[in-house]
C-alpha cells in the first residue's frame, strides 16, 4: 500500500511524557529496568551532559556515517530523533535501555546493538555511550551489518530496510514492529527539529511504499483483554493492553489528566508497560507520529501518578523531558484525546497546579509532594496545548522578566538595592538560564513590571518565582488596573507554599484600557519578614477584548495548478488594528513549517516539490487582538503532464539546427514545409537517390523516460521518392519506415506532420531519425530525396523532478573560518543549482563560491553570514528545494559587565562595578567573588578553575549561570591590580571561539572614598556614617563587611593610611 504519511487521526509528537522508566508510582517499590543494571530513575534533562563544540556538530557526523556504511541518511536521522531527540544523553539510558544519541541497546529483550557496535567499530562500549560521534557511527555500523545479514538491496529504496529497522528496535516482536511503524511513519511525514544546542535537523516528507498499519500486530487490533473496557475509550486509539500486574481493575471516578514524557520511544514504553517487572502503566501512550495506544481502561487505576493515581488518567508521550520543542502533530493529537476524555468525564479543561484539571507529572512532585519527576519539561508549551484542548486560539500574553535576556526586560525596573541570582523558575514561556533578582525583605524595595495593552479588555495577571526555602512568605503585589489598584500578598516560600514555585500564580482578573501603562509592583513596603523577596516574572493574559474589529482581508489566495515536483505559492493580504498574525491551513488543519511547506505563519505560503498529497484546499487564518478572519479557500491541483515536443530542422536558422548532420553530398533548396511549428523561409536540403549512402540525421536527447511519437515533414514537391527510407532509433533498437514524399501520390505531405510511429525512449538517451538515399525508391520524374524537419512528441510517462538524496547539514563555524554546504540530487536531465540564504538567491563574490553548483563555499565567514541556507535544484521535471541548513557563526565571548560581590552580614550582598580599569575594590581581603557577564552563552572547556587565570591569589571555583560566570578568589587582597583572563571560556557552541578579553581592576583595601588613596578623607567618611545601617549608598565604608559601619572599620582604615592603588598594566 503506497502511502505518503502526512496526516493522522489522533496525533501526538516528538517529545512528551515520562512514566515507564521509573519505579512503580503507586507502589513505590524499586524495580530493575528491563531486568538490567539495577534500579533506574529518570533524570531531568537539565542534568544531562551537553557538549557544544564548533568543530564537532552532529550533522556532519550523521552524513559521514551514512556514506561510510552505506546507510540512508534519512533513516539515521529518524533513529536519532527517536533515540534521543539528537541530545547527548551520556550514560543515561532510555526506557528501552538504549544509550547515546542513537539509543544503542543493551537489554534482555533481544537488544544487543551496543555490544555489536563495539565489536564492529572497535570502540569500547562505554565510549559508545558517552561519545556522540562514536555512537552515531556505531549505529550506522549495526544497521550496515543487519543489512548484510538480511541481504538488503540497497538500491531498492528505503522500504527495503524494514527488516533492519525491526531488528534495530531490540524489543519483543510486537513492540519491535510498532517501533518500525514509528520509524517509517516519520520517514513519510518528515522531521524538522533542533536540539538544546540549537543544531537543526530535518528531512522532507516522502512517499513510503509500506502499509504502516500492517505493522500493528494483529493481536493488538480486534480483541481486548477480559478485564478491558470492551472497546477503546477513545475511539481512534489502538488497544494495546498493559500487563494486568501493572494496574488495578478497581473502578474509580476521574477528575484529573496527567501529562508525562517517557524518556524513550513509544514502542519501548509499551514493551515496558507489558512487563510485570516495571510495576507502572498509563492509560494512554502517544507516539511521535500521533498514533495513540490505549493500554489501561480509563475507569481502572493505572500506576503513574503516585498520590493521584485513583483520580487520574495518564498520557505517556514518546520523547524526552529535556526536549526544547514538540511537533505540532503531537500537540494536536494528544489534545484531541484529552478533549474527548474531559468531555466524557467532566474534567476541567484547564492547566492547573494540582487536581482536579489537567496537570503535569512535575505538579504531582511539587504540589502533592509525591515522587521526584519533572516531566513534561519546560519545552512543553502549556498555553498552546490547553488552547488546542479547548479548540481556541492561543492566548495573547505579555511576559516581563527581571534579568537581561529575558522577555520584555526593558519593561522592568527597581527601587532599592537588589542582587542577581542564578536560580530561575521552570516555566515554558520564560527564558531558561537567565536567573532572577532578589532583595532581603527589610523595606524600601520595589520590583516594577510594566505593560501597556493595545486592546481594551479583561486580563488575568500572574506572578512567578523559583524554588526557594528562604523566600519571603509575605510578598505584596500591587496591581494597577482601569479601576485603580489591588494589593495581593502571596507566600513565595517553597516550604510553606510548595505549589507556588515554578507556577504562574494568579493575582486576579482586571479590566485594562488600551494605551494606558499598568504595573505590577512587588514590594516590601508594608509586609516584610527579613527573608528574600524573589523577583522573577509577571504575565498579563487577555481573557476578552471589549472593542475593535478583526482583520479585513484585501487579497485572497488564488487557485494554483502546477506540475508534479514544482514549487508554488499562496499569498494573502490583510489590514486591521494592532498586530496581525497569519496561520495557513490545508483542508481545515493548521500547517507547520517543514517537509513541503515554508512560511506557514507569514503572508506567503510556499509549497515545494508538490505531489498528490499536497492537493487540497488552502486558506489563511488572519488574526489580531479582536478576532480571526478566514480567507477564501484556494485549490492546489496537479497538472496532467501534457505532451512536449522537440523539432529539428535541416537549415541554419531553424529550430535545434545543431542537432542536424549529414553524410554524402546534399544541396540546399528554397522549398519549405508549411506544417505547424516550422520556421518559414529557411528552405530545406536535398540529395539524389541515385547515389546510395547519403544520410540526413536528425537527433534528440530525451530527458524523460516514456512513450514518444516521431513525425516528419518536407516541402511541396512532385519529384521526390514515393518510398523515402527513414531509420528511427529508439530504446528497443531501430525501425525502418518508408514515407511517400511525393505530393502527387501523397497530397498534403508538405502541410502536416506525418507520423513515423510511437516508440519508447529512455531518459538520457540520444536518438535519431535518419533519412537516407539507401533503400529509397523513385516515383515519377526525378528522384530528389528531401530532408526538412523531424519532430518528437512526448505522449506518456512521468516528468519527474529531481530527487534530493542528501540535504545540506547545519554548520557551526568560528568567525573567520570556512563553511561548506553540499547538496546531492538525482534526476532524468541535466540539473542546475541555485543556493539561497534566507530564501534569497546568492551570487558569487569575494567570500562566496559555488552558488550555482552542488557545493557552496563561504570563506572567511563573517557574523553577517549567519542564517538559513538551502539549494534550489532544477531539472526538466521542475524544481525541488532542499531542507534549510542553519549557519551559526560563533565569536569569542565578550565581557559586558563585571562586579565584585561581598555579603555585608545581615545587610546582604553589595556589588562594586569593576568593569573598568579605574575601578577599586576597597573592602577587606579584596575581591572574593567576581561576577562576569558575557554577551553570549558560554562553555567551560575543562570545567576546572584553570579555565580562569588571575594575576593575584588563586581561583578556587567557577559557577556558570546563563551569561554569567561567578569566579571565587582567595588571597587577592592586593594592594595592586587584579587581572582575570579566560583561556578556558568559549562560545557555547564553539570550543574554538575562546574569550580573548582581559578584565583588570584595582584593589586597595580601606579606600572608602574610592579615590585611589587611603588617607584622612576615608577616615572622615567612615566617621560621618558611624552606626548607620549599611545600604547601597554607604557600603564601601563597611570595610570589614560585617554589616555595620563601626570603629573596626576606622581601625582597618587607620592601619592602611598612606597606601595607594596601583594602576592596571
Amino acid at each position: 500500500m503506497r502511502r505518503l504519511l502526512m496526516t493522522a487521526v489522533c496525533v501526538a509528537a516528538v517529545v512528551l511524557v515520562a512514566v515507564p522508566v521509573r519505579a512503580a508510582e503507586a507502589l513505590e517499590s524499586p524495580v530493575t529496568h528491563l531486568g538490567l543494571d539495577g534500579d533506574f530513575t529518570s533524570e531531568p534533562a537539565a542534568s544531562l551532559p551537553s557538549q557544544g563544540h564548533c568543530d564537532n556538530p552532529l550533522g556532519p557526523v550523521f552524513a559521514a556515517a551514512a556514506v561510510e556504511y552505506r546507510v540512508p541518511l534519512e533513516l539515521l536521522l529518524v533513529l536519532g530523533q527517536i533515540g534521543s531527540g539528537f541530545e547527548d544523553r551520556g550514560a543515561v539510558p532510555t526506557v528501552e535501555w538504549g544509550y547515546g544519541v542513537m539509543a544503542l541497546r543493551r537489554n534482555k529483550m533481544g537488544g544487543d546493538s551496543l555490544d555489536l557496535a563495539a565489536a564492529l567499530t572497535g570502540i569500547d562500549s562505554e565510549d559508545l555511550k558517552t561519545d556522540p560521534a562514536a555512537n552515531v557511527r556505531g549505529a550506522a555500523a549495526v544497521l550496515d551489518e543487519y543489512a548484510r545479514e538480511e541481504r538488503i538491496d540497497r538500491q531498492a529504496g528505503i522500504e527495503a530496510w524494514l527488516p533492519v529497522v525491526i531488528r534495530y528496535a531490540g524489543l519483543d516482536d510486537e513492540s519491535s514492529r510498532l517501533f518500525a511503524r514509528t520509524v517509517f511513519s516519520l520517514l513519510g511525514r518528515g522531521i524538522s527539529t533542533s536540539n538544546s544546542r540549537g543544531e537543526a535537523f530535518s528531512i522532507s516528507a516522502r512517499w513510503i511504499e509500506i502499509d504502516i498499519d500492517a505493522l500493528v500486530p494483529p493481536t493488538l487490533l480486534p480483541e481486548v483483554s477480559p478485564a478491558s473496557c470492551g472497546n477503546p475509550d477513545y475511539a481512534p486509539a489502538i488497544w494495546t493492553p498493559a500487563a494486568s500486574c501493572n494496574y488495578s481493575t478497581t473502578n474509580s471516578d476521574k477528575d484529573t489528566v496527567i501529562i508525562h514524557v517517557a524518556e524513550g520511544s513509544a514502542a519501548g514504553t509499551i514493551s515496558w508497560f507489558r512487563n510485570c517487572s516495571s510495576g507502572v502503566s498509563t492509560q494512554y501512550v502517544v507516539d511521535l507520529d500521533g498514533t495513540v495506544y490505549q493500554m489501561v481502561c480509563e475507569k481502572h487505576i493505572a500506576f503513574h501518578g503516585n498520590a493521584a493515581n485513583n483520580r487520574s488518567i495518564g498520557l505517556e508521550h514518546a520523547g524526552y523531558t529535556g526536549d526544547t520543542s514538540h511537533p505540532e502533530a503531537m500537540y494536536v493529537g494528544s489534545a484531541a484525546c484529552v478533549r474527548d476524555m474531559c468531555d466524557r468525564w467532566g474534567i476541567a479543561k484547564e492547566k492547573r497546579r494540582q487536581p482536579p484539571g489537567i496537570i503535569g507529572h512535575i505538579d504531582v512532585t511539587e504540589c502533592l509532594l509525591s515522587g521526584s519527576h519533572t516531566d513534561p519539561g519546560r519545552g512543553w508549551d502549556w498555553g498552546h496545548y490547553i488552547a488546542l484542548v479547548n479548540q481556541t486560539s492561543d492566548p495573547t500574553t505579555f511576559v516581563v522578566e527581571s534579568r537581561p535576556g529575558g522577555k520584555n526586560y526593558a519593561h522592568y525596573s527597581e527601587v532599592g538595592s537588589f542582587s542577581d541570582s542564578a536560580v530561575k523558575s521552570n516555566l515554558w514561556d520564560t527564558t531558561a538560564g537567565i536567573g532572577h533578582r532578589l532583595a532581603y525583605s527589610t523595606g524600601g524595595h520595589e520590583a516594577i513590571y510594566r505593560y501597556t495593552p493595545a486592546v481594551t479588555g479583561t486580563y488575568r495577571v500572574f506572578a512567578a518565582w523559583p524554588t526557594s526555602t528562604n523566600a519571603s512568605r509575605v510578598v505584596e503585589h500591587v496591581v494597577t488596573h482601569a479601576g485603580g489598584s489591588a494589593s495581593i500578598v502571596l507566600d513565595t516560600n517553597a516550604d510553606s507554599n510548595p505549589c507556588g514555585r515554578n507556577n504562574w500564580n494568579l493575582l486576579g482578573e482586571f479590566t485594562l484600557t488600551a494605551g494606558v501603562e499598568y504595573r505590577v509592583t512587588q514590594t516590601d513596603a508594608t509586609h516584610r519578614d527579613s527573608l528574600v523577596m524573589r523577583c522573577d516574572a509577571v504575565k498579563w493574559e487577555r481573557v476578552s477584548a471589549s472593542s475593535g474589529n478583526p482583520p479585513t482581508i484585501t487579497l485572497h489566495p488564488q487557485p494554483q495548478t502546477v506540475a508534479p515536483g514544482a514549487t508554488t505559492t499562496f499569498t494573502v493580504a490583510a489590514t486591521g488594528e494592532g498586530t496581525i498574525s497569519y496561520r495557513w491551513r490545508k483542508d481545515g488543519a493548521n500547517l507547520n513549517d517543514g517537509g513541503h511547506y515554508f512560511g506557514v505563519t507569514t503572508t506567503t505560503l510556499t509549497v515545494s516539490n508538490v505531489d498528490a498529497d499536497d492537493v487540497g484546499l488552502y486558506r489563511c487564518a488572519v488574526t489580531n487582538e479582536y478576532g480571526t478572519t478566514l480567507s477564501n479557500e484556494a485549490m492546489l491541483s496537479l497538472q496532467s503532464t501534457g505532451p512536449t515536443e522537440f523539432i529539428v530542422e535541416s537549415r541554419s536558422g531553424g529550430q535545434n539546427y545543431a542537432n542536424y548532420s549529414e553524410t554524402g553530398s546534399w544541396s540546399s533548396s528554397t522549398a519549405k514545409s508549411t506544417a505547424p511549428g516550422v520556421t518559414a523561409g529557411i528552405g530545406s536540403r536535398l540529395a539524389y537517390i541515385s547515389t546510395a549512402g547519403q544520410d540526413a540525421i536528425f537527433s534528440f536527447t530525451s530527458s524523460t523516460t516514456g512513450l514518444y511519437e516521431m513525425f516528419v515533414t518536407g516541402p511541396l514537391s512532385t519529384n521526390t521518392p514515393t518510398s523515402a527510407h527513414h531509420i528511427i532509433s529508439h530504446a528497443d533498437g531501430s525501425t525502418d519506415v518508408h514515407v511517400d514524399q511525393n505530393n502527387n501520390s501523397n497530397a498534403g505531405y508538405s502541410t502536416r506532420w506525418n507520423s513515423l510511429g510511437q516508440y519508447t525512449l529512455d531518459a538520457g538517451g540520444t536518438y535519431t531519425v535518419t533519412i537516407t538515399t539507401t533503400g529509397s525508391t523513385a516515383g515519377t520524374g526525378s528522384t530528389a530525396l528531401r530532408a526538412d524537419a523531424v519532430r518528437w512528441l512526448f505522449i506518456s510517462g512521468s516528468v519527474i523532478p529531481p530527487t534530493i538524496t542528501q540535504h545540506p547539514v547545519a554548520q557551526n563555524v568560528c568567525l573567520g573560518g570556512a563553511a561548506t554546504f553540499t547538496v546531492q540530487a538525482t534526476g532524468e536531465s541535466t540539473l542546475s543549482y541555485q543556493w539561497q540564504k534566507n530564501q534569497a538567491d546568492l551570487t558569487n563574490g569575494p567570500r562566496l563560491a559555488g552558488v550555482t553548483s552542488a557545493t557552496l563555499h563561504i570563506s572567511p565567514v563573517e557574523l553577517e553570514d549567519a542564517g538559513e541556507y538551502r539549494c534550489v535544484v532544477t531539472g526538466d521535471g521542475g524544481s525541488v528545494i532542499s531542507n534549510n541548513a542553519a549557519l551559526t557563526v560563533a565569536a569569542p565571548p565578550a565581557i559586558v559587565s563585571a562586579v565584585s560581590r561581598k555579603v555585608h552580614g545581615q545587610a546582604g550582598p553589595f556589588d562594586i562595578n569593576v568593569s573598568q580599569p579605574t575601578a577599586i575594590e576597597s573592602r577587606q581581603s579584596g575581591p572574593t567573588e567576581v561576577i562576569v557577564t558575557f554577551d553570549r552563552l558560554f562553555q567551560l572547556l575543562t570545567g576546572a578553575s584553570a579555565d580562569v587565570q588571575t594575576s593575584q591569589g588563586t581561583v578556587t571555583s567557577l559557577a556558570p549561570a546563563g551569561h554569567e560566570l561567578a569566579v571565587e578568589l582567595e588571597n587577592a587582597g592586593g594592594p595592586g591590580a587584579v587581572t582575570l583572563s579566560f583561556p578556558g571560556i568559549a562560545d557555547a557552541g564553539n570550543a574554538s571561539a575562546v574569550a580573548t578579553e582581559i578584565l583588570c581592576f584595582r584593589v586597595l583595601q580601606a579606600d572608602a572614598t574610592n579615590d585611589g588613596q587611603v588617607n584622612i578623607f576615608d577616615l572622615v567618611a567612615i566617621r560621618n556614617t558611624l552606626n548607620q545601617p549599611v545600604d547601597a549608598g554607604n557600603f564601601t565604608r563597611d570595610i570589614n563587611v560585617d554589616g555595620v559601619i563601626n570603629v573596626f572599620d576606622l581601625v582597618a582604615t587607620r592601619n592602611r593610611l598612606n597606601t595607594a592603588a596601583m594602576d592596571c598594566p
